[in-house]
Order: structure tokens, then sequence, then C-alpha cells
């Protein structure tokens, strides 16, 4: 488990959390995790741009509302997380930063 005093970082274990969905209804992230590939969680509303320009190229869910999936995963400002296939982080960026997980994927392909 990541130590909350710290930022979540690449190549830790992406926490569980529970979410809101926009229907109302309530959702773990590790539920959000399931598939094969990567997941991105944009936490705050200022990454809603950045995850409409990526949802063609990868599964994204916007955190808005959610204080536990802040806490948990230590966020307290806009920001992108991008989630490997196995569960662990594989970034984290700036919340308006979609060109740093363009770059991660076009790296890994």
């Amino acid at each position: 488990m990541v130590d909350r005093a710290d930022r979540l970082q690449a190549g830790d274990r992406a926490p569980d959390a529970r979410l809101t969905t926009p229907d109302g209804g309530r959702i773990r992230l590790f539920d959000v995790f399931r598939g094969p590939g990567f997941t991105l969680l944009g936490f705050g509303a200022g990454c809603a741009e950045a995850l409409a320009r990526l949802t063609d190229r990868i599964h994204t869910h916007l955190v808005t509302q959610d204080a536990d999936a802040f806490q948990t995963y230590g966020i307290d400002t806009d920001t992108l997380v991008l989630v490997r296939p196995d569960g662990y982080v594989a970034l984290t960026a700036d919340g308006d930063d979609s060109d740093a997980v363009l770059a991660y994927i076009k790296a890994i392909m």
C-alpha cells in the first residue's frame, strides 16, 4: 500500500476506492480497471477536456465528487492517473496534460 503522506507515482499499485457513476450508482475502481487495456482516471473537473481527447484511445473515467478516491490517491489538484492493465500506475500528470499520456502510450507501442 502506498504511504498516503507521499503522492501516488508510477510503479505504485493503484488503490481501490468507491466512485459515483454518472447515473448516481456506486462502483469500485478495481471494477473500472477490469479489462485488457489501460484505464485513465481524471481526478477533478479540469481533466474533462484531456479525457475527451483520449477517450477513443483508452478507457477513461472522470472522478469529480468522490472525496474517498481523492484521499486514497493523495490527489489535491486536477490530476491524470494512467493505470496499466496489471493494476499498477503507469504515470501521473497534470489534469490538462493529455500529451504526457499520449507520449507514454506511443512509447510502449
